[in-house]
């Protein structure tokens, strides 16, 4: 590759959880032909100075794992090439330089102060793994001279709003019981309350709401809050009529898959007695312990969705 700089434009700024098959299913593999894609606009950014990737839907987890599938194809080729790559994302100046800090530091707390409550666990997972990448950028770089050292940059050329505050508030609303109306609202409420997210996951009240979110009729905000507690796909689509007795039957099952995915996010970025208490309820879901929250989400996503991702 010439040493001009090649330029990926990616529209993937996820602001909620992804949702798919339903459980139990097996992981279907990546087929080949995804793999072939891959490797293809990896080499597109060897001979062109610009392609742009979709994301094809906010709050899907797959542009996260596309885009580094992409990156991870072009550094094989641009090991031996010298390459270097602009990674454009859709955030403005304010959020990238918060992104670079952390890719240099891995120090998660400007990254929670800037996003939260308006963040999600697979945004938070893509950017442990987008530091992974950062990393194998600088093994290959050691010993090599100036100019032989691969390049990666992280642009923001948007002028970003959060577009997805309504979603958000109501989740709040939902997981914590407090009538938010604002980011503002909830900002003052975490900072003079004690918050137990488990103790409330397992209260009487937090299950009956649940429940009627469930037999609620079907509304996009609907379904996307139950899709991002991790409710398997027939109860977020699908108005239900499930009776409270039929729910006090239902519930132990389905509460430790929400409660799975609260604790990765709490495991990411609770206090250390908060990480503590949901690093052994993880692995006693799993079976499995990691130190990273993405490693758990990608487990999850196996296990209970049926994606290799």
């Amino acid at each position: 590759m010439h040493r001009a700089t090649a330029f990926a434009a990616s529209a993937v700024l996820s602001l909620a959880p992804w949702a798919g098959t339903t459980s139990g299913q097996a992981a279907r593999p990546e087929l080949s032909y995804q793999k072939d894609a891959f490797r293809h606009i990896a080499g597109e950014l060897q001979d062109k100075r610009v392609v742009s990737l979709a994301d094809f839907a906010h709050g899907n987890a797959y542009p996260y794992h596309t885009l580094l599938q992409v990156l991870s194809n072009w550094l094989d080729l641009a090991a031996s090439t010298s390459g270097r790559l602009v990674l454009a994302m859709e955030m403005d100046a304010e959020a990238t330089e918060i992104l670079r800090e952390y890719l240099r530091t891995e120090d998660r707390e400007p990254v929670l102060e800037y996003w939260l409550p308006f963040s999600s666990l697979d945004q938070l997972a893509f950017y442990d793994d987008l530091r992974e990448f950062v990393l194998r950028v600088q093994r290959i770089n050691e010993g090599l001279a100036e100019d032989r050292k691969v390049g990666f940059h992280v642009l923001g050329l948007e002028t970003f709003s959060m577009w997805a505050s309504g979603n958000t508030l109501a989740g709040l609303r939902l997981i914590t019981g407090q009538p938010f109306e604002t980011a503002a609202q909830w900002q003052q409420w975490a900072t003079q309350n004690p918050y137990d997210g488990l103790a409330r996951m397992d209260s009487d009240e937090f299950t009956e709401t649940i429940r009627l979110a469930c037999v609620r009729p079907v509304s996009r905000q609907r379904n996307t809050m139950l899709m991002s507690l991790g409710l398997p796909l027939a109860y977020c689509i699908r108005q239900q009529q499930i009776s409270p007795e039929q729910w006090r039957g239902l519930w132990p099952k389905l509460s430790s898959r929400i409660k799975f995915l609260q604790c990765v996010g709490i495991y990411g970025i609770g206090c250390p007695a908060e990480r503590e208490k949901a690093g052994e309820y993880m692995v006693q879901f799993s079976s499995q312990k990691f130190e990273s929250p993405a490693r758990y989400l990608e487990g999850y996503r196996k296990a209970c969705l049926g994606l290799t991702y």
